[in-house]
């Protein structure tokens, strides 16, 4: 949509409803195989955000110039496709985990008393893969720092592994690295 329609429709008076956009949301799980409740299980996040935004564009439901809020999905999107796909991708993937703190021993417990629980790891585009329990079990957590290079070529690496849970109890690790020049 071209900013001069976009202007012709604010004048207009013209509102895009919330429901229409979230419509869209569920076709494009729908289309992927996906549901709200496992969506996040699945790597398929940038394949749904380019999905979606290019449902909406397709649909004319683009927000360039103000934030609605989206009732059904509890989250609040504005701009153009891509950014409305973004947030819907972050809200549907990353905020559906939560960090946990649990030393070894209940990881361990956990995953003898839940035997239905999945694990996954986050890749480097955040999107989980299904890993073994053994994987989760054996990984140290917490935050490891080491200094690599000499005098003005060095850089400290800091490694954080986290351990997430989402709401079905599902387990995911997290790890990234800060590098400070």
């Amino acid at each position: 949509m071209s900013i001069k329609t976009q202007l012709i429709r604010m004048a207009r008076g013209e509102e895009i409803d919330p429901a229409a956009i979230e419509q869209v949301v569920d076709e494009t799980l729908a289309k992927l195989g996906l549901t709200m409740d496992t969506a996040h299980l699945a790597p398929l996040k940038s394949k749904f955000e380019d999905e979606l935004a290019w449902e909406l564009r397709a649909k004319d439901l683009e927000l360039p110039f103000k934030h609605i809020q989206l009732p059904t999905l509890n989250m609040q999107v504005g701009g153009n496709a891509g950014g409305i796909a973004s947030v819907v991708g972050y809200n549907l993937w990353a905020r559906k985990w939560r960090r946990v703190t649990m030393t070894q021993a209940e990881i361990i417990d956990y995953l003898k008393t839940h035997p239905d629980v999945g694990c996954y790891e986050k890749d480097r585009y955040g999107e989980p893969h299904p890993v073994n329990r053994q994987r989760v079990i054996d990984t140290e957590y917490g935050s490891t720092s080491r200094h690599q290079g000499i005098g003005s070529q060095s850089s400290i690496h800091e490694t954080t592994v986290e351990l997430k849970m989402d709401d079905q109890g599902n387990l995911m690790l997290n790890k990234f690295t800060l590098v400070y020049d």
